[in-house]
């Protein structure tokens, strides 16, 4: 199937929307595909039961438009195929172009961009799924509540329950655009872009949430990715929501995503809206047969081994970045992994601070990426593991699985792990630690001996002291 490439998906989206105003039969499609992904598929399990659909609920398509839309061939130049259908095939196969261009694009900060590349080039080795080659990295996700009332039996994130809200975006105004001005100029605006405003929680919960999506636009130039679970239940909030995207800039394709739990709720759905409006949302089902296909993190995870986890995808966590909590004041620097019992969310998180104004936040972020460009280690410093013993063979080298298998979880002292290890130098030693904990996979605190240089140390191993000019923390 031909890519629509990214400069060309705009254009795409904007005669699509054009179209669904002026051509009833594009809004009719677009709602039977929706059935047909939606609805029971022992009531559509043939062209018959498809027929019958059309005929009952469609009066300007037929079979042969549903079976030419779904066709993944290459979009045709034949004279003869309807360009109606030709430019519903090329919008549904614009829906991965963002996803694709969120892993190409990169930061402007040299040190965030040259960690994310790492990171992007471990989780690919580490998690082998199709899922796990669409994550795509993208630079941040801000929580504006605290929980979430879905309670999703699939969360990826296992969000905890929805908390009452108690500031207005008012009072939220100043901060918020600070921290999305710092997010800007650290990832620069076109990586910024693919920032969202969710993550363990829904868009819908958020009461302002239209208000905080303009402000997105407003500092980073378009509007935010925004994917709810909450549509039926909330559809005077989904209508603007679908207006503003509508009306707004022309990249907004299948910006605005709906996840369905089940056939009721979208049937609900439908019934609230018209083809038009449904025209422009990405409605996904999480339900039925798909249940096999989800994600093995969050609430799905109950142990499953890393072979099946390569089957199906091992995280939903798509951030290579910062995690942001706008109510709790809290920043997280964290990256993907397959799920673990240390990690069950599918995301490592390798620093964590709080912030109290945008001074502050901008302080805390800037400190969070110079940290992981050079770990301040020293040989009196505890480290432990962060990643499940399962796990350590997630790392084909025996040189790392045995650094791991050598911790202690209490935490360990670096110099005695040099002290025990007799295969590898020091200099190797400590920068596999220091890769590890870019990683996520060993966290580290400071001990209460410090040495006053941290590119060299007196190391003692054994009976015999040697001064040994070492480096503490390499440097990206």
């Amino acid at each position: 199937m031909r890519q629509v490439q990214e400069d060309q998906a705009a254009a795409v989206w904007e005669k699509f929307i054009s179209l669904v105003e002026e051509d009833e039969r594009v809004a009719e499609l677009k709602s039977c595909i929706d059935d047909i992904n939606c609805i029971d598929r022992e009531k559509l399990k043939t062209e018959v039961d498809i027929n019958k659909l059309i005929r009952e609920s469609y009066s300007h398509i037929n079979l042969m438009d549903v079976k030419a839309a779904l066709n993944k061939k290459p979009v045709s130049t034949n004279e003869d195929e309807e360009p109606w259908i030709n430019l519903i095939k090329q919008t549904i196969q614009v829906k991965g172009e963002r996803r694709k261009r969120g892993r190409l694009v990169r930061p402007n900060n040299r040190y965030w961009n040259i960690w994310r590349e790492a990171q992007k080039k471990r989780y690919c080795e580490e998690d082998q799924s199709l899922r796990g080659k669409e994550i795509s990295y993208i630079p941040f996700a801000m929580e504006l509540t605290v929980g979430c009332s879905g309670g999703c039996s699939f969360c990826g994130f296992s969000a905890g329950r929805l908390k009452e809200q108690g500031t207005t975006y008012k009072q939220q105004e100043g901060l918020y655009t600070e921290i999305l001005e710092h997010m800007k100029e650290l990832a620069g605006k076109e990586y910024g872009q693919h920032g969202i405003l969710y993550w363990a929680t829904d868009p819908m919960d958020q009461k302002e949430y239209e208000k905080y999506a303009i402000k997105f636009r407003e500092v980073m130039g378009t509007l935010p990715c925004t994917t709810t679970a909450l549509a039926e239940q909330k559809i005077d909030d989904l209508k603007r929501l679908i207006k503003l995207y509508k009306t707004s800039e022309k990249d907004n394709y299948w910006k605005l995503r709906v996840s369905i739990r089940s056939e009721k709720a979208y049937r609900l759905l439908k019934d609230q809206l018209n083809r038009n409006e449904q025209a422009i949302i990405e409605i996904n089902p999480q339900y039925g047969w798909l249940e096999q296909t989800f994600a093995k993190a969050g609430r799905a995870y109950k142990g499953q081994s890393i072979e099946e986890q390569q089957r199906h995808g091992g995280s939903i966590a798509c951030v290579t970045g910062f995690e942001i909590s706008l109510p709790l004041r809290r920043i997280r620097l964290i990256t993907p992994c397959l799920a673990d019992e240390v990690n069950k969310n599918g995301y490592r998180i390798i620093s964590e601070e709080t912030f109290d104004t945008s001074q502050d936040f901008k302080d805390k972020v800037d400190n969070m990426i110079n940290e992981i460009s050079k770990p301040n280690l020293e040989p009196n410093d505890y480290i432990w593991p962060n990643i499940a013993k399962s796990h350590y063979q997630v790392y084909k080298d025996n040189e790392t699985q045995s650094i791991l298998e050598a911790l202690d979880q209490k935490g360990i002292k670096i110099k005695d792990l040099l002290i025990g290890n007799k295969r590898m130098s020091t200099q190797a030693i400590v920068i596999q630690i220091t890769n590890l904990i870019r990683d996520g996979s060993i966290k580290y605190r400071k001990g209460g001996e410090q040495i006053n240089t941290i590119r060299s140390a007196q190391i003692h191993q054994g009976n015999d002291a040697r001064k040994q000019q070492e480096y503490f923390g390499p440097e990206l």
